[in-house]
């Protein structure tokens, strides 16, 4: 979750990747909730393919 909030955008998207790789609820809930207040294009797009991973 820390990696989420990371302030690089590159650093969360791999964190994206890693917790659409990881898979569950939890990580799930902390791809929406990162999701709404996402700033980068790139990062969110990225979240959204992890979700789809889910």
């Amino acid at each position: 979750r820390r990696a989420m909030e990371d302030p690089e955008a590159l650093v969360r998207s791999y964190s994206a990747w890693a917790l659409g790789k990881m898979g569950g609820s939890q990580a799930k809930q902390v791809l929406e909730s990162c999701l709404s207040r996402e700033t980068s294009e790139p990062t969110s797009k990225e979240i959204e393919a992890a979700l789809a991973m889910v």
